[in-house]
């Protein structure tokens, strides 16, 4: 068995598609682009391809990861990739992992970039330098059997603005998260085209790259 690791980007009409929609026109163009997948066993067999991270709903996403497990090496497989998927993601990348890389993408995520241009003129640097100074950051968070009270202060490595957007590097992963909209909704009135710039791994309090 070998990873084929796909850099790629979500854009335009195809951010408002989620995550399971976006699994399915991924599994289409690998079967189009005649890509050796390799399958689960049992009764209802499966592709084994997985994403590092799902992006928010509407969000757009420059640097995004997928891992795809294959019977044999395959080379050119960006190009053949991009001949079979719609407008709006793009393979920026394809190469086979190594033996000594770990190919769980999942779990190498720590945190994200984002972006997100502000509809209307605001005072953005009083407005996040207020957030920040506070001692703690609470918001409310639901789930589907209750709601909780969270700080999230610890969550935020930073935000900034150069005054038209604004700039963040949050927790992201399966241990910890959380939501751009959630950071933003205390900073500004209205924001649009938020868009997830990167993702990062860290080693001893260094972030970088997923993949090098």
């Amino acid at each position: 068995m070998n990873n084929l690791l796909l850099r790629f980007s979500k854009t335009d009409r195809m951010v408002f598609i989620g995550h399971l929609d976006l699994l399915k026109v991924f599994q289409t163009a690998v079967r189009r682009a005649g890509l050796a997948a390799a399958y689960s066993k049992g009764f209802n067999p499966h592709m084994l391809l997985t994403f590092a991270l799902p992006l928010p709903l509407g969000a757009a996403g420059y640097d995004e990861h997928a891992l795809l497990v294959t019977e044999r090496g395959e080379t050119d497989a960006a190009a053949r990739l991009n001949r079979a998927m719609p407008d709006g993601l793009k393979i920026t990348e394809s190469r086979m992992l190594d033996e000594n890389e770990k190919p769980n993408a999942a779990a190498r995520v720590a945190a994200a970039d984002y972006s997100a241009e502000i509809i209307a003129p605001q005072n953005l640097a009083e407005q996040i330098a207020k957030l920040l100074s506070s001692e703690k950051i609470l918001i409310e968070k639901k789930s589907k059997s209750k709601t909780e009270t969270a700080d999230i202060k610890p969550l935020i490595h930073y935000v900034k603005t150069d005054g038209e957007k604004i700039f963040m590097r949050l927790a992201a992963g399966s241990a910890k998260h959380l939501n751009p909209t959630s950071v933003l909704n205390l900073i500004c009135d209205g924001y649009a085209d938020v868009t997830r710039l990167r993702l990062l791994s860290e080693n001893r309090g260094e972030f970088g790259p997923l993949f090098l």
